[in-house]
């Protein structure tokens, strides 16, 4: 298992790196979810927290990475061994890697993650995607089971679905779409299959904003020549 560190300053160069990359890449990163999540999200009720969700694309992990900053979260997430190993950056900001073709590692992986929830500060949370490699929209790949054994040996995080997708419409280039689902709430234990009906309810609420005639985002992460906050 490759261990993360957390480096302020890597932090905040990877941050504004984000945001200006985020100009050039996309027309708006936009987030919808359940009402009140801003609030919610905000506030100690949610922590520790365990941010799981779809892994569609390259950006998943950044995309997480900006969301978590901004709402001030002491953010952890796993990657596959591998490939941090390409970009032992990201290690200095929180990026823990594990060796899922080792059963030795995927144990080892667990039980950090378990630690990372039992022993971690008043915002922790803990970003996993339990598909376990690039899943493209189409295709339907259950749950690994890493995930519920989690949310079995740290009954008192929260779960929270996650759903992203990248899109093209009438602007030049793409825009983003990330809706939070209903959050699972600590102590429920929940099942592999509760796991991924959560999931996929977060996809169709998703589908159904993005269907919507007129959309109207609830909050922008990031748009062109915008600030972070303000316009919605």
């Amino acid at each position: 298992m490759m261990p993360e560190s957390k480096s302020p300053w890597r932090q905040a160069l990877l941050a504004a790196y984000l945001r200006r990359k985020y100009r050039q890449r996309f027309y708006a990163v936009r987030v919808g979810g359940f009402e009140g999540w801003q609030d919610w999200l905000a506030s100690t009720a949610p922590y520790p927290l365990v941010l799981f969700g779809n892994h569609q694309t390259w950006w998943d992990g950044l995309l997480d990475f900006s969301l978590t900053r901004e709402f001030g979260m002491d953010q952890r997430l796993m990657m596959e061994a591998r490939n941090l190993a390409q970009f032992p950056f990201f290690q200095k900001c929180g990026v823990f890697g594990v060796n899922l073709e080792s059963a030795r590692d995927r144990g080892e992986g667990l039980l950090h993650a378990v630690r990372i929830l039992n022993e971690g500060g008043s915002r922790r949370c803990l970003i996993i995607y339990p598909q376990g490699r690039l899943v493209p929209d189409w295709e339907n790949v259950p749950l690994q089971p890493g995930l519920e054994a989690i949310f079995k040996r740290a009954p008192q995080a929260t779960g929270l679905p996650v759903w992203r997708k990248i899109h093209h419409g009438k602007h030049e280039l793409p825009e983003v779409e990330i809706q939070l689902g209903e959050p699972i709430l600590p102590g429920t234990s929940p099942s592999l299959i509760d796991l991924e009906e959560s999931l996929q309810k977060t996809r169709d609420a998703l589908i159904l904003r993005l269907n919507e005639v007129n959309v109207i985002a609830e909050y922008t992460l990031s748009r062109c020549s915008k600030s972070l906050r303000g316009e919605t």
